[in-house]
């Protein structure tokens, strides 16, 4: 019996180790490829030298595109507005799903549901000529709008569960205290759910940063975000400058992972507290 359990450990961790690489060496791969220079980017090799690591970085955030940096923070902008919005509608739209009864209410949260559903080319000429018609093309509030309704469905959903998983008791008796139905939501229920509102953010916040079927077709020039610049180092003329590609793709990586590690603790509670009723 001991040596199943060891033997079953082992395969345990092995899995896990060979996961951990198959997850990471990508990433690992890139940030090699930043630090080399053009020709030097495909061959295998641990010697960089500072200077070429300057250079790439120094490169990427003022020269090329006009300066990524700009594009991050438009993807920035984008992000955490579009992010922002969908969570001040979105939530009190959850909480009207979890705490009343109403005519249609299982047919009606599922056609929310099934927005997601939908592949996103499937409506994204709609979507330009809706823009088009506001006047809202290359602005960053016209891609804004399409971010917008397309969180709501997944923000809904999940915070449903949250709400679901708080015993309706609890307002009540804050209720009886005094309280209007609305200070309750605002000062006992939406603090019970911040694990919940911190991990529909960071998903949220990345799905918009990694949107590039929307952005392609709404934003050109002004308003371009990095994703879509990014696809731009890829051309049948120049061909791919895998050294560039990979400093831009560091650059990407970073901002969402920094947001990722600051609100770890609430993300881990969050997908626990949401999974189990």
């Amino acid at each position: 019996m001991a040596r199943r359990i060891i033997a079953e450990q082992i395969l345990k961790y092995v899995l896990i180790g060979l996961f951990l690489i198959w997850s990471i060496l990508p990433i690992f791969w890139m940030l090699l490829t930043s630090f080399k220079t053009h020709i030097t980017a495909l061959i295998p090799s641990f010697n960089f030298r500072v200077e070429d690591i300057i250079k790439n970085y120094s490169d990427a955030l003022f020269v090329h595109f006009g300066g990524y940096i700009r594009l991050l923070v438009n993807s920035a902008i984008i992000s955490s507005a579009a992010t922002l919005i969908a969570i001040a509608i979105g939530v009190p739209a959850a909480y009207g799903f979890s705490r009343f009864n109403f005519r249609h209410k299982s047919t009606v949260a599922f056609w929310i549901l099934s927005q997601r559903m939908i592949p996103p080319v499937a409506f994204v000429y709609p979507i330009y000529l809706m823009i088009m018609t506001l006047g809202l093309l290359d602005n960053l509030g016209g891609l804004m709008i399409p971010y917008v309704f397309m969180l709501l469905p997944f923000i809904i959903w999940m915070m449903i569960s949250f709400f679901d998983a708080i015993p309706t008791e609890l307002e009540e008796a804050f209720m009886v205290d005094g309280y209007s139905r609305f200070q309750a939501f605002v000062k006992v229920i939406l603090p019970l759910t911040l694990p919940g509102l911190v991990a529909s953010a960071l998903f949220s916040v990345v799905l918009t940063w990694n949107e590039f079927l929307i952005a392609l077709f709404v934003v050109s020039v002004r308003s371009k975000t990095a994703p879509i610049a990014a696809a731009g180092l890829v051309s049948a003329e120049k061909g791919i400058e895998w050294n560039t590609a990979a400093t831009v793709g560091v650059l990407t990586i970073i901002p969402v992972l920094i947001f990722a590690v600051i609100v770890q603790k609430y993300l881990v509670r969050g997908l626990t507290l949401g999974a189990v009723k």
